[in-house]
């Protein structure tokens, strides 16, 4: 018992040490890179990833990924229908199996194309409704167990309200910077547009000199 409540005040650490490090100058792909880090190095696994709704509503994506291949990564939409995401979208609950096939939940559904026999699926509720999806498989040791699911959801919980926060400041910043962009451009115009006489001199000047020149 005391052994169990020291390894989960030892995860709560972990993912609260990685809120405190999400400051003000950090980026989102720097955070979702501590945050994957962490989260294969707590639970010894080969392949981990975070994934948001897309820009484009009822679509999925990846925040971020370890272990998964450059192709994956940027193939777009993220599926989640027909497998393990759509269980866990309908029932906004955690999910550790230990093998698809032994496993009375997913085994006898033959539609779910999910490869991996072990795996750990978390999600993060905003107004219940899922917000972010953790995902781990392929354990270095052993399979995952429900114990793990108290650490995915602590950190995906904690990951996907920073990440939105910082995915907002820096799209607002890329607004201000367009707007201030297009005042720039807009005041060179309204110059051009309204050049003082002696620069309409100098522009008769150049013409007519390059007239005799020809």
């Amino acid at each position: 018992m005391a052994e169990a409540r020291d390894a989960r005040l030892h995860t709560l650490e972990a993912c609260f040490g990685l809120a405190l490090e999400a400051g003000s100058n950090t980026s989102s792909r720097e955070f979702v890179g501590r945050a994957l880090a962490l989260a294969s190095r707590q639970l010894g696994a080969a392949r981990v990833s975070f994934i948001v709704p897309a820009e484009a509503r009822g679509e999925w994506t990846f925040a971020g990924a370890l272990g998964i291949g450059d192709s994956v990564l940027q193939g777009g939409a993220v599926t989640v229908r027909d497998n393990v995401l759509s269980e866990v979208l309908r029932s906004r609950a955690a999910v550790a199996c230990a093998s698809m096939d032994a496993d009375r939940r997913f085994g006898a559904n033959k539609k779910l194309r999910y490869k991996t026999k072990s795996f750990l699926v978390a999600p993060a509720l905003v107004r219940g409704q899922v917000r972010c999806f953790f995902c781990a498989t392929e354990r270095d040791e052993g399979a995952f167990a429900e114990g793990d699911l108290g650490f995915a959801g602590d950190l995906v919980r904690i990951f996907a309200p920073i990440y939105e926060l910082l995915v907002r400041g820096e799209r607002a910043k890329e607004r201000l910077l367009d707007e201030a962009e297009l005042r720039r451009i807009r005041s060179a115009q309204d110059r051009l547009h309204a050049r003082p006489a002696a620069f309409a001199g100098l522009d008769h000047a150049v013409l007519h000199h390059a007239a005799e020149g020809a």
